[in-house]
């Protein structure tokens, strides 16, 4: 391999790990007012009133929130089933 490919594939490999690691990492933060509230199995699932996405905290654990609260949410975007969805990391009551 001569020392231009070499350094030509240096660099295409660190832009793609730098991409991976990007995508990865990548959060997102949303803040609302909680427009639902919903409990099933190791599953809460928000609705802010500013957008329909789920966002979605898997924990056995009641969340002491109620609807009409201002809340921030930082967790991961991802898709299930066709639909965009957030899975909570943090939740942050807003006063």
């Amino acid at each position: 391999m001569k020392r231009a490919e070499k350094i030509l594939f240096l660099i295409t490999l660190s832009l793609i790990l730098t991409t991976l690691i990007y995508t990865n990492n990548h959060e997102a933060t949303k803040t609302g007012t909680i427009k639902s509230i919903k409990y099933a199995n190791n599953r809460v699932t928000i609705y802010l009133d500013n957008n329909q996405i789920e966002n979605i905290a898997f924990t056995k654990n009641i969340i002491n929130l109620k609807e009409n609260d201002k809340i921030k949410i930082i967790g991961k975007e991802s898709v299930y089933k066709n639909k965009k969805q957030i899975i909570i990391n943090k939740i942050y009551l807003i006063n």
